[in-house]
């Protein structure tokens, strides 16, 4: 290896130029697999020739670029030589005369940039100022700066402007190379801005004027590179504010809406008026950074848009589309300069399909994300282009034009305005000719079929008062597009959008061929479809206001839901039920015919165990309907109420869960007669069959949790009642059955809300004076406490109770069970969200209790009072943090992994609340990813020595945090250090591997340049495992576990493969070799990439523009 080390140095000295290409990527390549020794050696030798005097300046280069080309394969080694190279490259950048060897230095400082982000800091500084000022580097020509973009726009000709050609095409003097140095300069500044999240804002002061002003470059292929690394700018803004429309407060009418968020402080941008409370420093710096420059931005761009140059062109739309994504409605002042460029884009007859298709795409963003008044004055030059593209036979263009169209509906008449001034009836007639053109054609390619579709239903939607004359032309090709297996599930939404209109379209011609269409998509073994068309037939019961619902059309409908009513899609038998409700009110004398079945299928749906939630809700919701409604042959109360409740009597292997919903079924039907007597008759039958000692198990079961629910939907039943309901509740705590306690205690709770007067007293004395009964008396509060916080006019009941209250949750927050402690959190919690000014206070005071007990179930409690919508509390919360989440470096380790589960809590669902605290709180994450050896010990069982690691739990927490945060704080982590501790994952227990495999995977996505430089040490791990194999006497879920393992390793490794030059990483190269020589790994190594392909391809994520 010695040897062909000296022989391909020797040839770095070649006169010939392709050898010494060659020699270098063959150096690279084998210092790749050199050992130290080596690569010191040469190193040495790279470094002593570029600082020895007197050397050609061709040499230099040659020197540089092996420097970039050792740095692309060895990034891990590179990295303790930056210190020496940095500083003479820097030098030569500066000092040299000659732009090749400016350009080769600058492309290694790109390198160093991407592959050692982190170990570049100290000469970050160096590098920006080189970058910047030859960026503008161009000796040979002078720009004039008021005229500049016009002279280059005289200069442009349209010949090869689409071609890549390095070496340009507009020069006539062949030696002046500057222009390598301009596009080396913008390519390094892009590096810098992808690979340094945490500057943004800094680099977007700095980089995003001086790109700008550079986009008056005459040489293409330079103007190209700095608008791609804008771009990269504007990438990042995105990223740092994934979810602009989240902190934005709504408008109604074009105005802010009054009111949106109480007196909440708020901040006007460009893009609107935003929560301030939502945004942090850093965000807020960089709108405001932004707002600056895009005047700027748009001025250039629209001088730009008069080129001859398509590419150019095609880039400014690009450019203008990643704006608004990552900054919507920021355009709103500045159209009006963008409009002519628009125009000729879309006339010019001579442009390619790629040009219009990305003006489209950026008049979609532009359409979707400003509000319709700042647009109105556009529609006179909007309308006709975009019409006119609808009609273009290239499918692309017409399907991208389609979606513009949707939008532009959508601006003309906005759905949430009243009846404005804007007169929008001399574009309705062009659109509907363009729109109906494409829905009559049968033709065309499918994706313009079903975008025709879509926007024909909302072209209907919104103008059907305007088109009266057009619907009997239009109507019918919506029933015909009904007809077709490939266009009836689009063409079902589009109905949707028709019926639910505020216009109150009527449908009459086609109504009963849509329904018996309907009745017979029920059917289909289509899930969507069922979906779409549950949906359909719910919008119609309700919002329909004409006559044709009521005929035999409808009740062959209504024959195919029975069959939808099943446990087997708890989704398709809520929309089935909600629909139901709605026509029993709607109709009900046309629901009578298929009600016995519907009643039968309803009996067996409560009977399953996962019937709870939205699903519950809407079952109860139509019981209550049905009782109410006047339906003709419908089962008596107690007809209905032992249908109901016969499965209760009659099966004896019900989940408890079904008792729960039978119960539940049982109580609304009898609030819902409104006859007391039926009530108390029904209590009275209830409270016998808990006090007799034959009654059977699952019977008890019910009656007890039928008394609650009665007890909390009619609560005037037990007014005067003996047995008073509460003892035969508290009394059922005294069985041996387990379910029968829970029960019991479940209905107390129920009973309590609905007398908090009668009852709450009650159970706080019961949990004071009955401690071996705690765990379950506090499971009937928290039913109580959880129900009446999320309840703004049940918290104005609760509060005055809550002196009674917190003093009894304290008491027992210091419980020996951890249960009971759990239970007392949640409780905890939830009662602060319905009093936080008074109750945060006290529980930060818990935080220091020197019981253990206490510190852990107050930090739990935090957990409770993260909610996902905005609260009153949070802004109290987000200055309490800090304080709570100091348990992290508790000494108890019970407590520090709570306050991990709450630091999780916290970043998953409010991020705000925890990103200025990272660099706090990181170390103390970071250290419990290490295992310790004092937490793991030995347990003898019988002859077995067993290995229990009590640090286990602690670490799986920490690694969770460490997921979310990648999701949530990305822009907070430092990457480099974060892959460090990552990697203790990799060699942890099963469920930590499992985790840091996902963690590895959606690095790849997010950060895959640093992904990249630590490729070296992913790849051992990621062999062992793959590697691994089970005992020969391993029990079948230790096999289990480890096919999991390496189904989830090569997961990781088809992820790493999708990275730039990962396979010319030799550690990579060789685990991939390892992969496809055994038939057995290779065998599952395909599954898994098949298996990566397709959720790659039926993800609805969107591609973005290049």
């Amino acid at each position: 290896m010695f040897q062909l080390q000296q022989a391909l140095l020797q040839q770095l000295s070649s006169d010939r130029q392709a050898l010494r290409k060659r020699s270098i990527m063959a150096l690279s390549n084998l210092l790749a697999l050199s050992d130290v020794t080596l690569y010191g050696e040469t190193m040495d030798v790279v470094v002593q020739h570029l600082t020895a005097p007197g050397a050609s300046t061709a040499q230099f280069r040659t020197m540089v670029q092996t420097c970039q080309n050792i740095c692309k394969t060895t990034s891990r080694r590179f990295i303790k030589h930056l210190s020496r190279l940095v500083p003479v490259l820097v030098d030569y950048t500066m000092t040299t005369e000659d732009d090749e060897l400016r350009e080769s230095c600058i492309q290694a400082f790109e390198t160093f940039v991407y592959r050692c982000p982190r170990e570049i800091t100290p000469f970050i500084s160096h590098i920006v100022e080189a970058v910047v000022n030859y960026l503008k580097h161009d000796p040979n020509y002078t720009y004039d700066d008021d005229e500049e973009m016009d002279n280059i726009s005289q200069m442009d000709t349209d010949g090869d402007s689409d071609d890549d050609d390095d070496e340009g095409n507009e020069y006539s003097d062949d030696d002046d190379m500057s222009w390598k140095v301009r596009r080396a300069c913008a390519k390094c500044i892009e590096a810098l801005i992808l690979s340094r999240r945490d500057e943004i804002v800094k680099y977007l002061t700095s980089f995003g004027p001086l790109l700008i002003s550079r986009f008056k470059e005459r040489e293409d292929n330079v103007k190209w590179d700095i608008m791609h690394a804008y771009t990269a700018l504007l990438s990042q803004i995105r990223n740092l504010i994934p979810n602009f429309s989240a902190i934005c407060v709504p408008e109604e009418n074009g105005d802010t809406k009054k009111n949106a968020c109480g007196d909440v402080e708020t901040i006007t941008v460009k893009g609107g008026v935003l929560l301030r409370n939502a945004l942090s420093m850093e965000q807020l710096e960089t709108l405001q950074a932004l707002d600056s420059q895009i005047p700027l931005l748009v001025k250039a761009i629209s001088r730009l848009l008069n080129t001859k140059a398509l590419k150019t062109k095609q880039y400014c739309f690009v450019l203008l589309t990643h704006l608004l994504r990552a900054y919507p409605g920021a355009l709103g002042d500045e159209i009006l300069h963008l409009t002519a460029g628009v125009s000729s884009a879309m006339n010019d007859r001579s442009l390619n399909t790629n040009v219009k298709i990305d003006t489209l795409t950026f008049l979609s963003g532009a359409l979707c994300t400003h509000s319709p008044e700042k647009l109105h004055a556009y529609m006179d030059m909007l309308v006709p282009l975009i019409v006119r593209a609808v009609s273009e036979q290239f499918y692309k263009v017409a399907a991208e034009a389609l979606t513009v169209t949707t939008s532009l509906i959508r601006v003309l008449r906005p759905v949430a305005s009243e009846q404005g001034s804007f007169d929008y009836s001399p574009y309705v007639g062009s659109i509907y000719e363009a729109i109906i053109g494409k829905l009559k054609a049968t033709d065309i390619d499918q994706e313009v079929k079903e975008k025709a579709i879509t926007a024909a239903g909302l072209l209907v939607a919104t103008f059907g008062d305007f088109l009266k004359d057009k619907l009997p032309t239009c109507l019918p090709i919506f029933l015909d597009r009904l007809r077709n297996e490939m266009t009836r599930l689009v063409t079902v939404k589009a109905l949707t959008v028709i019926v639910n209109s505020p216009l109150s379209i009527p449908l009459n011609s086609i109504l009963s061929d849509i329904l018996l269409l309907l009745a017979e998509y029920l059917r289909k073994n289509h899930r969507t479809l069922k979906i779409s068309t549950l949906n359909l037939l719910d919008s119609l019961v309700t919002n329909y206001k004409y006559d044709g619902l009521d005929g035999s059309e409808m009740m062959r409908v209504l024959q195919e839901t029975p069959a939808l009513i099943s446990e087997l899609d708890l989704q398709i038998s809520q929309l089935t039920l909600t629909f139901l409700s709605h026509l029993v009110v709607a109709q009900p004398l046309i629901i009578s015919y298929s009600l016995p079945e519907v009643l039968a299928a309803y009996v067996n749906l409560l009977q399953s165990s996962l019937l709870q939630g939205a699903t519950l809700a809407a079952s109860l919701n139509f019981i209550l309907t049905l009782v109410q409604a006047e339906i003709p042959q419908k089962p008596s109360f107690e007809e209905l109420l032992d249908q109901l409740t016969a499965p209760a009597y009659d099966n004896t292997s019900l989940h408890r869960q079904a008792y729960r919903s039978i119960s539940a079924c049982t109580a609304v039907v009898a609030s819902a007669s409104g006859e007391q007597n039926r009530c108390r008759n029904l209590a009275k039958k209830l409270s016998e069959q808990v006090v007799l000692k034959d009654t059977a198990d699952g019977v008890r079961l019910f009656s007890l949790l039928a008394i609650g629910e009665l007890g909390c939907t009619c609560p005037q039943t037990f007014d005067k009642f003996s047995p008073k309901p509460e003892e035969l509740l508290v009394n059922a705590f005294n069985t041996t059955s387990e379910e029968m306690k829970t029960a019991a205690s479940y209905a107390l709770g129920r009973l309590a809300l609905g007398n908090l007067e009668k009852y709450l007293p009650f159970l706080l004395e019961q949990i004071n004076s009955q401690p071996k009964r705690q765990y379950l008396l506090l499971h009937a509060l928290k039913e109580v406490i959880g129900s009446e916080s999320g309840d703004s006019l049940a918290i104005e009941i609760f509060r005055p109770r809550i002196e009674q209250i917190w003093p009894v949750l304290i008491t027992h927050a210091t419980a020996g069970e951890e249960g009971t402690r759990n239970v007392v959190a949640e409780c905890l919690g939830k009662l602060c969200l319905v009093h936080p000014e008074q109750l945060l206070q006290r529980l930060k005071k818990c935080v220091i209790s020197p019981n253990p007990f206490m510190r852990a179930t107050a930090v739990t409690a935090v957990k409770f009072l993260i909610v996902e919508q905005w609260t009153a509390i949070d802004d109290l919360l987000q200055s309490s943090m800090m304080h709570f989440l100091h348990a992290i470096t508790d000494q108890d380790l019970n407590v520090r992994r709570v306050a991990l589960i709450a630091f999780n809590s916290a970043a998953h669902n409010k991020p705000r609340l925890i990103r200025d605290l990272l660099p706090v709180f990181l170390p103390s994450l970071y250290s419990e990813t290490v295992v310790k050896k004092e937490l793991v010990r030995e347990v003898e069982m019988g002859p077995f020595k067993h290995t229990v690691d009590d640090g286990l739990d602690l670490r799986k927490a920490a690694f969770e945090c460490m997921y979310t945060l990648l999701e949530t704080c990305l822009e907070r982590l430092d990457i480099f250090e974060f892959i460090t501790h990552m990697e203790n994952g990799l060699k942890d227990q099963h469920d930590i591997k499992l985790l840091t495999y996902l963690m590895l995977a959606r690095l790849t996505s997010l950060c895959p340049s640093q992904v990249l430089q630590r490729l070296d040490n992913l790849c051992e791990p990621l062999k062992t495992q793959i590697q691994a194999r089970a005992k020969a006497n391993a029990v079948k879920q230790e096999n289990d576990k480890q096919d999991e393992l390496r189904r989830a390793a090569l997961r990781v490794v088809v992820a790493l493969q999708r990275i730039p030059e990962a396979d010319r990483q030799q550690q990579f190269a060789d685990l991939l070799a390892i992969i496809r020589s055994s038939s057995e790994i290779n065998a599952v190594y395909q599954l898994v990439e098949r298996d990566a392909v397709h959720r790659l391809c039926t993800s609805d994520s969107v591609m973005e523009v290049e």
